[in-house]
């Protein structure tokens, strides 16, 4: 378990007392205790005993090094690492067990190759339109009751 010493800007309680409950405000991406504070000044007036605390996150942000982040919230996930790092290939190619050089240079391109760089309302279409053809030449054994792509299998929220 990791532990942090975080710095944080408080409100003691409204009503000058001993504070009865504490209220943790946690700020947005990029942002500091500070930020979240002008929240618990509003809020005081209604919650005249409690102190609030609002930590700046532990690290400096990314995107914005005068603000903090809980966490980066840049992708960091294996695919992109994979797409745009020859250093991880190499890093990984014992466990490719590729044969030779060449080998093991076909397999990384061809694995950015697969990425897909967009996904849109085309991408959808010829999911659906290659769906139709399956479906058509192969039948119930390849897809079972459906003559057409299931609606919702590609959630409409989600395009880049």
């Amino acid at each position: 378990m990791t532990s942090y010493i975080l710095e944080a800007t408080s409100i003691s309680p409204l009503s000058k007392n001993k504070p009865r409950q504490v209220i943790i405000l946690c700020h947005g991406y990029g942002g500091d205790g500070k930020d979240i504070s002008a929240l618990a000044i509003n809020w005081q007036r209604f919650l005249p005993n409690v102190i609030f605390l609002c930590p700046n996150a532990p690290e400096v942000c990314s995107d914005n090094p005068k603000g903090y982040q809980w966490f980066d919230l840049r992708e960091k996930n294996e695919k992109t690492i994979l797409e745009k790092s020859d250093a991880e290939w190499e890093r990984i190619k014992p466990v490719t067990k590729a044969k030779n050089e060449s080998t093991f240079i076909a397999l990384r391109n061809a694995y950015r190759l697969g990425i897909p760089q967009s996904f849109g309302d085309e991408d959808v279409a010829a999911a659906e339109t290659l769906f139709k053809v399956l479906a058509k030449y192969g039948g119930k054994d390849l897809v079972g009751n459906s003559t057409t792509l299931t609606p919702g299998t590609f959630w409409s929220g989600f395009r880049y």
